[in-house]
């Protein structure tokens, strides 16, 4: 794979493998499992192509939180949102990854304070990109609005629609 992550095929491998023989026979080691949440799994989606086999990614990463205790559920999941936040992860693979890890782990899984945290800045970035859109038709600035990567753009509905758990998004 790209930067050290492995294939879509790959990862469907591995999908497959923890589904028949649970994420506790493929990684024994609890440690490990975390590591691979908050850590090497935010990797190999921020090193893929924008929306490019990331659900499959995210159902991975699902169901290895999911094999973690409650306490490293919920530190592993919110060490995994900070890295695709600082690797500036699109809304749109956010908006299905957060769909993909609700469907194998539950809805509330996901809920933490680091997803309220991208949320909020999310929506006022869309407000902002909002009123510089109106600025710009107005003739009152020139076209230096927010771009879709920084939340502002067309991407910022479906992902704040998928941390409302209305209407989940399919895959991109």
């Amino acid at each position: 794979g790209r930067e050290g992550a492995p294939s879509p095929d790959e990862v469907g491998l591995l999908l497959t493998l923890v589904g028949r023989c649970g994420p506790d026979a493929v990684v024994p080691d609890g440690r490990a499992r975390r590591a691979l949440c908050a850590d090497a799994v935010p990797r190999w989606i921020l090193a893929r192509p924008p929306g490019a086999g990331v659900r499959g990614d995210f159902e991975l990463l699902g169901r290895l939180l999911g094999s973690l205790v409650e306490d490293d559920r919920g530190d592993a999941w919110s060490s995994a949102l900070r890295a695709l936040a600082a690797g500036r992860c699109g809304r749109a693979s956010l908006s299905v990854g957060l769909s993909a890890v609700a469907e194998v782990s539950g809805r509330d899984s996901v809920r933490c304070d680091v997803l309220d945290d991208l949320a909020i800045e999310t929506a006022r970035s869309a407000v902002e990109s909002y009123r510089r859109s109106r600025d710009v038709l107005a003739g009152d600035e020139d076209d230096a609005g927010a771009s879709p990567e920084d939340g502002g753009g067309e991407d910022a509905f479906p992902f704040l629609s998928a941390c409302a758990g209305v209407d989940p998004p399919g895959p991109p």
